[in-house]
């Protein structure tokens, strides 16, 4: 499988140009916070937490485990603050087996760092883009746009326990 298929290549090589430059600014107490992925890869250099948006799917482990190798080199050369602020399963089928698996597996490898809102797979979330709106905007009472909605509550409230 490629880098390019398994999602890996959105948060590889670790040092890049301008990296540096980042790792300094973070040197100066100048923090990103949370990113989400993805991000280009020096920005990982510069956060003290990464979200992890994961689609119920094979590959998606594929480059999961590529991102967290990817955070270990980071944590040992440049950032040993650097922690995943969360997982959030997207793209959810909870009626194929896969999906079920993707996200026992996940629940299991990360525990309480992934978040109880799951986003479904949903056809309102996929054509609000083409509208070129949010799908909050586009259809507020979506399942996918009740979903975001939810998770957003449930980041904010991890926020405020922190």
């Amino acid at each position: 499988t490629s880098p390019a298929m398994t999602g890996s290549a959105v948060v590889a090589p670790v040092v890049v140009p301008g990296a540096t430059r980042l790792v300094g600014a973070a040197a100066a107490g100048q923090r990103l916070g949370a990113l989400g992925v993805p991000v280009p890869p020096g920005r990982v250099v510069a956060a003290d937490r990464v979200l992890i948006p994961l689609h119920c799917e094979y590959f998606a482990l594929e480059g999961l485990a590529d991102l967290v190798g990817t955070m270990r080199r980071v944590r040992a050369g440049m950032n040993p603050g650097l922690d995943i602020e969360g997982v959030l399963l997207t793209m959810s089928d909870e009626r194929t087996n896969l999906g079920q698996q993707v996200a026992r597996d996940v629940r299991e490898f990360f525990k309480e760092k992934v978040y109880s809102t799951v986003i479904p797979r949903n056809v309102r979330l996929a054509e609000a883009p083409s509208h070129g709106m949010p799908v909050i905007t586009y259809d507020a009472r979506s399942r996918g746009a009740e979903a975001y909605s939810a998770f957003a509550a449930e980041f904010r409230q991890r926020q405020q326990a922190v």
